[in-house]
């Protein structure tokens, strides 16, 4: 009777590990919310403004995913943040500015919407989850604000403070958009049932084409509407300070 109790209690112990539903205690769906540490650092700067060389930024992101099996799931999700761009000494061709000389900080509201797939060990959801992700990322940018406006007139030693209505370049809300890869390391330590901290690295990356202005000192740009200067100088910024982040945030199962 005992011999036939313990070959029961194995078949079923057998059948029940095939049977367990993947994902962490049974539960598929993780909704993860989490800030990140990200380094902002600058090649050029204006001296005496409000800019700097070095930030540290604390973008918010949020994202949901689907275990598919015990090493896959899928996911999609965003992020907002925002970005500074410098530029120095711009000279507009346009013959009623050739003599003007354009400085300025601008300030940009940046949105990231990721989708993914994601890869973790067999079954590691059940103690601690090691993953990784590889995914597309479109970013979308708009120049909101100024924080530092210079218009210096070299003829009459004249500075203005502010940038002329009339020069269409450099106007507010100009959007532009990207499309790039998006990658993620990171690790799941479970605190309850249905509660985990999780903490990882991040970034994005974006490969431009026809990206006009590369360099945002002593350049020439045109006054015309259709002027790439003030997105070109988004894209970059926006590619440089996203491409690495410390993330740290908790992920509730369901």
């Amino acid at each position: 009777m005992k011999r036939v109790l313990i070959q029961a209690f194995l078949v079923c112990s057998l059948f029940g590990g095939y049977s367990q539903v993947s994902g962490y205690m049974g539960n598929r769906i993780f909704v993860n919310v989490h800030t990140s540490l990200t380094p902002d650092y600058k090649l050029l700067v204006i001296e005496n403004t409000c800019d700097k060389a070095f930030r540290m930024r604390m973008p918010l992101s949020a994202d949901i995913n689907y275990v598919v099996s015990d090493e896959i799931s899928l996911g999609a999700g965003g992020s907002v943040t925002s970005s500074t761009g410098t530029f120095s000494h711009i000279v507009l061709d346009y013959y009623d500015f050739s003599d003007d000389y354009y400085s300025g900080v601008v300030h940009y509201k940046t949105n990231f919407i990721f989708a993914y797939l994601e890869g973790h060990r067999s079954m590691s959801y059940s103690i601690i989850d090691n993953y990784f992700r590889l995914g597309l990322v479109r970013a979308s940018l708009t120049n909101s604000s100024y924080d530092y406006e210079l218009v210096e007139q070299y003829n009459n030693s004249v500075v203005l403070h502010d940038f002329p209505d009339s020069i269409a370049s450099f106007r507010l809300d100009q959007r532009a958009r990207m499309i790039g890869l998006y990658y993620e390391f990171g690790n799941r330590i479970p605190v309850s049932n249905h509660l985990l901290l999780y903490y990882g690295v991040s970034g994005y990356y974006f490969p431009f084409r026809k990206l006009a202005y590369e360099h945002y000192s002593g350049t020439s740009a045109r006054s015309y509407s259709n002027d790439t200067f003030i997105r070109d100088l988004g894209k970059k910024r926006v590619s440089n300070n996203n491409f690495f982040n410390f993330n740290i945030g908790l992920t509730w199962a369901f």
